[in-house]
């Protein structure tokens, strides 16, 4: 679920068409255009959190512990 929302991510990041920007760019702002792909919408970030949660869930439990 985790890596399906990365991927979902990722693959978003291949439909962003680039432009050339008119002027040099800050390295402030070469890092917000940078960044600004890895934002996540309310549903990618819920998505991932009930995924995190389930994981842990998974690894916490007696069937699959080592101890």
């Amino acid at each position: 679920m985790v890596l399906d929302v990365f991927k979902d991510v990722v693959h978003a990041l291949e439909d962003v068409p680039y432009r050339k920007p008119r002027r040099p760019l800050s390295n402030l702002e070469r890092i917000q255009e940078c960044c600004r792909s890895l934002v996540l919408t309310d549903a990618q970030l819920h998505r991932m959190m009930i995924a995190f949660e389930r994981s842990m869930e998974e690894g916490l439990a007696k069937e699959t512990g080592n101890s």
